[in-house]
C-alpha cells in the first residue's frame, strides 16, 4: 500500500523502467498496452524519461540508457568492499582459472557484486549485478549461515524456497540443517544447484567477528562471500574441492583483515 507522501507519478515512472528493462526495446503504444495506459501517458512517461538521460531514444523505440551503466559502477567503485575483494578475487582467477565472485545480499536475494574470470572459467552468464535465490547458490548459503533464524525464515518465507534445478533445497529444515554445516565448517560448498554442470565453494566474509562457530547473528557483522565457480565434474573431487577451499577461507581472511585495518567502509 502506497503512504500519503508517495508520488504515484515518480513510482509509475520507476514501473516504466522496470518495464524497459525487461525488453530490448519498446514504443510508445508498446508499453502503453503493456501498463494499461493512455497512448499519450506512456509517450509522456518514455519522452521525460528520455530527456533525464535514463532512456535512449531511437527511430521511436525508447530502451535503457548508459547512463545506468556509468552510475552504477560508481557505486560499486565507491564500496571498500570492493577495493579490498578485488586483489584477491584476481589473484584467484589467475592461480586457479576459475571464476571468482563476490556475492553480497540485497534484498533477500544473493547479488554478484564483482567477478575475475580465469583462463578456465566456465561461461553461465554471470556478470555483476545478476542475481539468484540465496539458498540455491553456495555463496548465498554462507551468507544465510551467519543470519539470525529468525531472519533466514523471515527471507524463506518473503522470497520462497522455490528451486532453480531439481538439486535446489526446498524446505527450510533441510536449509537450516545445511547452514548449521556451513558455518561449522566455515565454508559452503554445492553443484548443480543453481546451474546443472556447475559448482560451486564460498568463504563468507565476517567482521567483529567473537567465534563463527558458536555465535549467529549476535556479534558477527557478515559482508558478503568469496566464491569460486566452477564445473560439477572439477568440484566434486575432494582433492580439488579441497584446495578450491582453502582458496576462498583465505582470501575472506586476507580482504577482512584490509578492511577492518586498511580502512573499511564507503570510500
Amino acid at each position: 500500500m502506497e503512504s500519503k507522501s508517495t508520488l504515484t507519478t515518480v513510482t509509475r515512472a520507476f514501473t516504466v523502467l522496470d518495464i524497459l528493462w525487461e525488453h530490448e526495446s519498446l514504443t510508445p503504444k508498446e508499453l502503453a498496452n503493456k501498463m494499461d495506459i493512455p497512448l499519450s501517458t506512456a509517450h509522456s512517461y518514455l519522452h521525460t524519461l528520455a530527456e533525464t538521460g535514463y532512456v535512449d531514444r531511437e527511430k521511436g523505440r525508447y530502451k535503457p540508457g548508459l547512463l545506468f551503466f556509468t552510475n552504477g559502477n560508481k557505486l560499486k567503485h565507491r564500496e571498500a568492499l570492493f577495493h579490498k575483494a578485488k586483489p584477491e578475487l584476481q589473484r584467484i582467477a589467475n592461480e586457479t582459472g576459475e571464476a571468482a565472485v563476490l556475492h553480497i545480499e540485497y534484498k533477500g536475494k544473493a547479488v554478484v557484486f564483482h567477478i575475475e574470470e580465469g583462463s578456465q572459467a566456465v561461461d553461465v552468464g554471470i556478470y555483476p549485478g545478476i542475481s539468484a535465490p540465496l539458498h540455491t547458490i553456495a555463496g548465498g548459503k554462507a551468507i544465510l549461515a551467519h543470519y539470525s533464524q529468525d531472519r533466514v525464515r523471515e527471507i524463506a518465507e518473503k522470497r520462497g524456497l522455490d528451486p532453480v534445478t531439481e538439486h535446489s533445497i526446498t524446505d527450510l529444515p533441510t536449509l537450516t540443517d545445511e547452514l548449521e554445516a556451513v558455518r561449522e565448517n566455515g565454508y559452503a560448498a554445492d553443484w548443480d544447484e543453481q546451474v546443472i554442470g556447475m559448482g560451486m565453494v564460498a568463504a563468507p566474509l565476517l567482521i567483529n567477528k567473537a567465534d563463527s562457530n558458536s555465535v549467529r547473528g549476535v556479534d558477527v557483522d557478515i559482508l558478503g562471500s568469496v566464491t569460486i565457480n566452477c564445473p560439477t565434474g572439477r568440484i566434486r573431487e575432494q582433492e580439488y574441492r579441497t584446495k578450491l577451499i582453502r582458496y576462498v577461507r583465505e582470501a575472506a581472511d586476507t580482504i577482512i583483515v584490509n578492511y577492518q585495518y586498511g580502512g573499511g567502509g564507503s570510500t
